[in-house]
Formats: C-alpha cells, sequence, structure tokens
C-alpha cells in the first residue's frame, strides 16, 4: 500500500473490512461508509484476498456484476493477474470464470 495518495482513505476501507459483517457488504456500500470511491474499496479489497485477509467474494454479494476474485488475482488497470502469472483483460477474465462455473451441458 505504500505509495498510495489515498493511503489514508485505503486504510480506512481496510480497518473497515477487516470485520466479517462488514466483508459481505458490496464495494458501493463500503464506498458509501468509508467515504471513499468504489474503485478505491475494490482494490483494497482485492489486495486483502491476495493476501489472504478476506474470503473470495460471491457474485451474490456483488449482484452478479462484478466477477468473483478468488485468492492470488489481483485486478489493476481494466485486467486481471492471476496466481498463475497469467494477464488477462478483465472482461475476458469475467467470462472464462462464468462460463468455468457453469457446468457441462448433461
Amino acid at each position: 500500500m505504500a505509495g498510495h495518495k489515498n493511503l489514508g482513505l485505503r486504510l480506512r476501507v481496510r480497518k473497515f473490512l477487516r470485520s466479517k459483517k462488514n466483508q459481505s457488504l458490496s464495494d458501493r456500500d463500503v464506498a458509501k461508509e468509508c467515504g471513499c470511491s468504489r474503485p478505491v474499496v475494490k482494490s483494497v479489497r482485492l489486495e486483502m484476498i491476495a493476501a489472504g485477509l478476506h474470503e473470495p467474494i460471491s457474485e451474490r454479494t456483488q449482484g452478479g456484476h462484478d466477477p468473483v476474485y478468488k485468492p492470488g488475482a489481483v485486478a489493476r488497470g481494466g485486467y486481471v493477474y492471476d496466481a498463475d502469472g497469467n494477464t488477462v483483460r478483465i472482461d475476458k477474465w469475467v467470462e472464462r470464470q462464468k462460463r468455468d462455473a457453469t457446468p457441462p451441458p448433461a
């Protein structure tokens, strides 16, 4: 987190998300509570997931609009960097996650 110009906001969000009851809130609700933007919350949440300090986000929690981030996946600048070292555009990554989550036809 060092080097961010909005470090105070990021620390506030991180502290807020450490509570298990707050982890289920959407990025929008957390942003409203912490007085910051949704992208700041999303970035902090992804860093916490990658560090193992936050449970992966379910699609229900995100209203089905934001992708489900698994531990080790980090999104920055429209790209997702996963634990395997792959870099994928976020829209293609979301499609792949939805496709992989859908059971094959019987």
